[in-house]
């Protein structure tokens, strides 16, 4: 038997003031409410400067400076001895990075992390 199909249905999520997310390709933003309408894609937009603390730039700018002189990304234990920490702190410093949307990683994949903010509002690694 045959299902009719589905029809997509228009959903509208508040805009949060601060958040990343800023971009709409589709759809006009009503009453502080981005539409979701089909085809519509939110998108997030680069992270600026202000969007990280002094310790977070410091991971950052280790993690891009490793990245260009080595020529593949870090390990966790390569952080772990550059800042002397633990490595429960170094992991979880990367997931706050991740959920940030400071860095990107692979599930399953070793040095997998990618900075995701341009070089030029990184700040100089000490």
């Amino acid at each position: 038997m045959l299902r009719p199909p589905v029809r997509a249905r228009s959903k509208a999520k508040p805009y949060k003031a601060g958040s990343n997310v800023a971009i709409v390709l589709s759809g006009k933003m009503q009453n502080g409410m981005l539409p979701m309408v089909g085809g519509g894609i939110l998108m997030s937009a680069r992270p600026t400067a202000k969007s990280f603390t002094p310790k977070q730039g410091q991971y950052l700018a280790f993690i891009y400076a490793y990245t260009r002189v080595v020529g593949r990304p870090p390990a966790e234990a390569d952080m772990q001895r550059h800042f002397r920490v633990s490595p429960p702190s170094v992991h979880q410093m990367v997931l706050t990075l991740e959920r940030a949307g400071l860095v990107r990683r692979q599930p399953g994949v070793a040095r997998s992390i990618e900075v995701l903010i341009a070089p030029e509002l990184l700040p100089v690694l000490r």
